[in-house]
């Protein structure tokens, strides 16, 4: 077949355009892997962190500068213990799972035949999981139940803040609005004879009623360990003593640890000055420490 100049200069220019718009396509891509965060929509922005992309709502503007500050550097903390306690395999609960930034690593952890059961009862932060464990090819490991852990089935209202991290079922100072939320104790939420390996539980003063939502869980695994964010403040607003709280989380023989966020590490909780902490996460080990070789344990 003979091509005149003409079919020639047409094929050319079509070929000139293909490697123009193939260059464009591939800067464009070069951009997106190197930039922090994309605008997904009006609602929503896509983050990049140390564990893979988060969708982030773009109304919580503290939330967003937040991630967009700090999400893409690890710190060792607590979802580093995490990891050090999740095998393949495994099951995990995360009570207030929020957007994800413990469970989604968690996830990556559990491997094919594991499973996080991730329960958020803001139902915007449930979603925006549900399309973060996805987008990461993480969405057939992770279950996202969008209700509240506690001791009973009932309804309730959670008080929402400035922040979607400041939500609970306790009245809160700066509410800006609440939403009414179904309550269900985690034992409704997973089949009896299942293997759970750990529960994390961030409910801002709400922590009792999920421990006693879950006894079946406890009893069927009585050395699950726990992560449990202790806040004297949020038990104050709640009515609770320290000692209290304490005594009925440690009353199965579990034994309490403090996180320390930076390393990673754990230490015997202090004997003195909890009501004057602000905020830590507590690990509470049935085991003794021999049994957690992963683990960083400091004196």
């Amino acid at each position: 077949m003979i091509l005149r100049r003409a079919d020639l200069d047409a094929l050319l220019d079509r070929m000139n355009e293909l490697q123009r718009r193939t260059d464009e396509l591939a800067q464009r891509l070069n951009d997106l892997l190197h930039r922090q965060a994309v605008r997904l929509s009006e609602r929503d922005f896509l983050v990049r962190t140390w564990y893979g992309w988060s969708v982030v709502p773009a109304e919580d503007e503290a939330l967003l500068a937040w991630m967009l500050e700090h999400a893409s550097k690890r710190v060792p903390g607590t979802a580093t213990l995490m990891a050090a306690l999740i095998g393949d395999g495994e099951t995990v609960i995360d009570v207030g799972a929020h957007i994800g930034t413990l469970a989604i690593p968690a996830a990556r952890h559990v491997g094919e035949t594991g499973r996080v059961i991730a329960v958020e009862p803001i139902p915007r932060l449930a979603e925006i999981l549900k399309r973060s464990a996805h987008i990461n090819g993480l969405g057939d490991r992770m279950r996202v139940e969008t209700c509240a852990a506690g001791a009973h089935t009932s309804t309730a209202r959670i008080h929402v803040g400035q922040s979607f991290a400041l939500t609970s079922l306790l009245p809160i100072r700066d509410e800006v609005t609440s939403v009414e939320v179904t309550v269900r104790p985690l034992d409704d939420l997973v089949p009896p004879r299942t293997t759970v390996s750990l529960v994390k539980i961030d409910a801002e003063g709400y922590e009792l009623e999920v421990w006693r939502g879950m006894q079946r869980i406890v009893a069927e695994n009585p050395e699950v360990a726990l992560i449990v964010e202790f806040g004297p403040s949020h038990l104050k607003r709640a009515g609770i003593g320290v000692d209290a709280w304490l005594a009925t989380f440690l009353e199965r023989g579990h034994r309490a640890y403090e996180i320390d966020e930076e390393s990673g590490g754990c230490s015997p909780l202090r004997t003195s000055g909890l009501a004057d902490v602000f905020s830590l996460n507590l690990l509470l080990l049935k085991r003794p420490q021999q049994s957690y070789p992963r683990l960083l344990f400091t004196p």
